[in-house]
């Protein structure tokens, strides 16, 4: 996928402002059927995340609310959800489990990883003990 095929950047004023909500918010936006929400993540370019638990399983998820509408390419988003949705099958993507598109705002929940991502891990250390780098290059690669 392009760089032109993501969603749109934000402005420095709206990064700004994504900042600050990211450190008040204290309430969900809206009822996620099936969820209950129970922790606030943070904030970005076009909305929020919240920690949701499936009230049937029990299992966290991520939930991510899409509050400003302005600015936002909907059919590129709409294309990457589809295209996250198609990966799911590999064990080593994040699986979107629930979309709600016509929900105000929209949304869509993702299984949560709690202890981060590749980069993460990748930014945390200087370097990787070979081993290491060879297990998680083997589990990329297959």
């Amino acid at each position: 996928m392009s760089h032109s095929d993501h969603t749109q950047q934000q402005s420095l004023e709206e990064q700004r402002q994504a900042q600050e909500r990211s450190l008040r918010r204290s309430r969900p936006p809206v009822e996620v059927p099936g969820y209950a929400l129970d922790e606030f993540l943070g904030a970005g370019a076009f909305g929020e995340v919240w920690i949701g638990i499936d009230r049937n399983t029990g299992r966290r998820v991520a939930i991510k609310f899409y509050l400003h509408r302005g600015g936002v390419d909907w059919s590129l988003l709409a294309r990457e959800v589809k295209h996250l949705v198609s990966l799911s099958a590999d064990r080593y993507i994040v699986q979107v489990l629930a979309v709600g598109w016509d929900a105000d705002p929209p949304y869509y929940v993702m299984e949560y990883v709690e202890n981060g991502s590749l980069e993460d891990l990748l930014q945390q250390q200087a370097a990787l003990p070979p081993a290491r780098a060879e297990q998680l290059f083997h589990e990329i690669a297959i």
